[in-house]
């Protein structure tokens, strides 16, 4: 069978190609100087920021196996990092009442405060980074191939989504925070 013109379309070429690669490469360097900006200024590490925004966002309480498939971190990496932050008095682990093997995590109040903090600075390199150097119509396309990619991907599986997903392929490092980080105008990165 031949490759249709939606096929064509739709390959690893042209515009397609330089669309993911300006995703990667601007994904990556906007992540590596929020996050740079707020270490220098003595705040919270943006995955701990990331961790503690989906909190946020999510009434203050989450699953640790619902949290793990909003951040960037593997299971066990993310298991680590919580038992890091809880030590930071941060946020606090609870045994989940209907999983006797499950895991909740909540933020802390001091979890909050921290977030409040860091966020005056990321959102700041969020607006001067990213929202003010597109246009309402180029955040208004973004936000919307970006929700359709998001809907349209299984949360459970995206991990291993990239394998073999040729050249360039793998998860973005860093996703930028908000909204499994496409959201990061909403979230503010």
């Amino acid at each position: 069978m031949g490759s249709t013109r939606s096929d064509t379309d739709r390959s690893f070429a042209g515009d397609r190609k330089a669309a993911w690669e300006g995703f990667l490469h601007s994904q990556a360097r906007l992540m590596h100087r929020l996050g740079r900006e707020l270490d220098d200024a003595g705040e919270i590490p943006l995955n701990t920021y990331d961790i503690l925004v989906q909190l946020a966002e999510n009434g203050g309480l989450l699953r640790l196996r619902d949290l793990v498939d909003r951040v960037v971190l593997s299971q066990p990496g993310l298991s680590r990092k919580v038992a890091r932050l809880e030590g930071d008095g941060l946020l606090e682990r609870l045994p989940d009442p209907n999983d006797g093997r499950g895991v909740l995590v909540r933020i802390t109040r001091s979890g909050r405060a921290a977030l409040r903090s860091a966020a005056l600075v990321h959102i700041a390199g969020v607006e001067r980074e990213f929202t003010t150097r597109i246009s309402d119509d180029e955040a208004a396309v973004l936000a919307r191939v970006f929700t359709r990619l998001l809907a349209d991907s299984d949360a459970a599986a995206w991990p291993g989504a990239w394998a073999g997903a040729g050249a360039g392929a793998g998860p973005p490092a860093g996703r930028p925070t908000g909204g499994r980080r496409a959201r990061a105008g909403r979230r503010r990165g």
